[in-house]
């Protein structure tokens, strides 16, 4: 179910509990073992996937458009994955590119930023892939994987392009893997998506088989 929710975002989230190795819930940033800030807010995720039931699943990719990024385990339960420190120029677009929809008021704080909106994990037993994973709440929040090249902030409000759809931005991306949350709430005139880096409360990660025909 490879998903990005933008513009409407074709995100579904990945689904694990998260463990964020270089950052807390509160958005301060801890030291590494050499005593140097992280400059990623995701390195690591290793976290109990809900919903599993009876899937054989062998080992767990982070993937964009086909191109594998990375390969983790699942043993007991338990999803363990190391994001890559680089995405390959040729994957990423430039964040300009990336927002051009969501309206004139939204602002990008350095527009030369370029990052990868597309990657999702994915689930597979020993020969193929048998489902994947979101991170989501039980209030509609469901969050998914962005990686830029540098740091960099999308903030405003405003009409998306060819809507009556509201859409709202306070993100603030590290350089490297982060989680944007997004929520929508219907309203008289269409819908609001509030996009935000704030972690909300009641994050977990699961596991979505295919969908039945």
């Amino acid at each position: 179910m490879k998903k990005v929710f933008f513009n409407y975002f074709v995100v579904a989230a990945m689904l694990f509990s998260v463990a964020f190795v270089t950052s807390c819930d509160d958005g301060n940033e801890n030291e590494n073992g050499n005593g140097d800030k992280p400059t990623s807010t995701v390195t690591n995720i290793n976290e109990t996937v809900q919903g599993v039931g009876s899937a054989q699943i062998a080992s767990v990719k982070l993937l964009t458009d086909g191109v594998e990024l990375a390969t983790g385990t699942f043993t007991g339960g338990k999803m363990q994955i190391t994001m890559p420190n680089t995405v390959l120029a040729n994957l990423l677009s430039s964040i300009s590119d990336i927002v051009s929809g969501e309206g004139d008021g939204i602002k990008v704080s350095n527009t030369n930023v370029r990052g990868l909106w597309e990657a999702y994990i994915a689930a597979f037993d020993n020969e193929s892939k048998i489902g994947d994973f979101s991170f989501r709440n039980q209030n509609g929040y469901s969050a998914w994987l962005v990686y830029v090249n540098n740091d960099v902030t999308i903030t405003g409000t405003d009409t998306r392009k060819g809507s009556t759809d509201v859409s709202d931005w306070a993100v603030s991306l590290k350089t490297g893997w982060n989680f944007i949350y997004s929520i929508e709430n219907e309203s008289a005139n269409g819908y609001t998506v509030k996009h935000t880096t704030s972690k909300p409360n009641g994050m977990s990660w699961r596991f979505d088989p295919p969908e039945s025909e």
